[in-house]
């Protein structure tokens, strides 16, 4: 085995680490370490926040096609199909949101009063193309 593909091995399996197990157990702690109620058994509810998290994140993988028999359950291969299906998932909703809010959102800046005199400029330049157009056909 080479140094770089044991190295590449390495960190998939650190960066998966920390992405399904550390972060989430993270946010789950300081989540529950915000609420006063829980505060002295906070480590004892981050961990249900984290089993409930890990619950979800493993149905929601279910319905697609990435399970494999001759992997195991917590292999890299199931765990990178789950958080790349889910990611991808993820980001195109989240992109699909943005695509529709940002216009929506940013509309005000490009909008501009309309005026009287504003209208009339363009009632006048309407009436001189119409005469053009006329005075065209007449010839």
């Amino acid at each position: 085995m080479s140094s770089r593909y044991f190295h590449w091995k390495l960190n998939l399996c650190v960066i998966l680490l920390v992405l399904v197990f550390v972060v989430p157990f993270y946010i789950g702690y300081f989540v529950v370490s915000n609420i006063r109620l829980l505060h002295r058994q906070r480590l004892l509810f981050a961990c249900v926040v984290w089993l409930t998290f890990m619950y979800f994140f493993w149905k929601l993988g279910d319905p697609f096609p990435i399970l494999s028999p001759k992997h195991g359950i917590l292999s890299i291969e199931q765990l990178i199909s789950r958080v790349g299906v889910i990611g991808v998932t993820l980001m195109a909703l989240l992109s699909g949101f943005g695509a529709v809010n940002c216009p929506y959102t940013y509309m005000s800046y490009f909008l501009r009063n309309v005026t009287e005199a504003d209208i009339q400029a363009l009632e006048r330049r309407l009436l001189q193309t119409m005469d053009m157009i006329v005075s065209k056909k007449k010839r």
